[in-house]
């Protein structure tokens, strides 16, 4: 409102002299038609204090779906699963994605035999949740409306010659009711935590596709080099071929990996995946020449037994006989020596 009668917005004309007048002393009694007229001028104003109120509320509540639309669309428009994301990289197409992840979570091995995710499923969608709700706890608790505030009571409810001229008024539109029992809202917030849902499943597809991985990392746990002694040096060769083969695998897993609006830190299991062949190499770099010398020392043993057992000339027919059956034996066993 402006100058004594200025016209507002929808051409009504305010006597603001009888606006003035609300702050003045209520000694003076008004006659009835100020009272009138002062009637008029504060139903006017709590008409447009309604207007406003409608405004701010309805522009937040517009603001609201708009967000959550948003967040909707950028959910539905990227829930490329990961094994179509590797079809399309053995094709060499282009994944289908648009724009970058919009959470990063971590892929992690725990002991005896799990694969997660952290924060987990759980968390993440609690998370949708808890910004979702934060938002709409602010509107009710923040967000009030200008028909209820005490500043604007003295137009709202005037007191005029001493009393209070109209009864408590209702405070208009409710933000908790404008937005819970909105069918949009439910609806909007029901198909956000089900595609979200879907993006959190695909990251444990994901983890489910490090299974194999998995599985080699925990038989390179058990590997002892000692409990292959007896070996053969094919068997041998084979082993260490592949525990390289391995250092392969585990080093062509990605450090992250684009799951949808997430993206996947393999940084940790990584860490705890690499080195597992390389233990397995070094075990038998460490222990192959110690089992080496072993056989070789009792080869030895073996052969010089033989060698002076054949340098013992028979005495008898019966010594002759078991000296025959010996050398027959050794001569038998020779490709074993060879081998050994």
């Amino acid at each position: 409102a402006g100058a004594l009668g200025q016209s507002t917005p929808r051409g009504a004309r305010i006597d603001m002299s009888a606006t003035a007048k609300i702050n003045a002393s209520d000694a003076a009694k008004r006659s009835f038609l100020q009272q009138a007229q002062l009637r008029s001028v504060c139903k006017k104003i709590t008409n447009f204090i309604r207007v406003v109120d409608y405004i701010v509320l309805s522009t937040l509540h517009q603001l609201l779906m708009s967000s959550l639309g948003d967040l909707l669309t950028l959910f539905r428009g990227d829930d490329t699963s990961h094994a179509e994301l590797t079809d399309s990289a053995a094709d060499g197409e282009d994944a289908p994605r648009d724009g970058a992840p919009l959470f990063q979570v971590d892929i992690f091995f725990e002991e005896p035999d799990i694969i997660d995710c952290e924060p987990s499923g759980n968390q993440l969608s609690a998370s949708i949740d808890a910004t979702v709700s934060d938002f709409v706890w602010m509107l009710k608790t923040h967000v009030g409306t200008l028909i209820s505030n005490e500043q604007f009571r003295r137009f709202t409810q005037p007191v005029i010659n001493g009393r209070q001229d109209s009864v408590e008024i209702n405070e208009g539109f409710d933000i908790v009711g404008l937005i819970e029992e909105n069918d949009e809202y439910n609806q909007s917030v029901d198909a956000i935590k089900s595609s979200f849902e879907s993006h959190v499943l695909k990251v444990l597809e994901y983890c489910r596709v490090l299974e194999p991985p998995k599985q080699v990392y925990l038989g390179d746990t058990r590997f002892n080099a000692a409990d292959h002694a007896q070996a053969s040096l094919e068997e041998w060769r084979s082993l260490m071929d592949r525990f390289r083969e391995e250092e392969g695998m585990f080093d062509a897993i990605p450090e992250t990996e684009t799951i949808g609006v997430f993206q996947t830190n393999n940084h940790r299991i990584r860490a705890v995946f690499m080195p597992a062949p390389k233990r397995c190499l070094d075990d038998i770099h460490a222990n192959l020449p110690k089992l080496a010398a072993d056989l070789t020392s009792k080869l030895l043993n073996e052969t010089t037994q033989a060698q002076e057992r054949l340098q013992t000339a028979p005495m008898d027919v019966a010594a002759f006989v078991e000296y025959s059956d010996f050398l027959h034996k050794t001569n038998e066993r020779q490709k074993e020596f060879s081998e050994r």
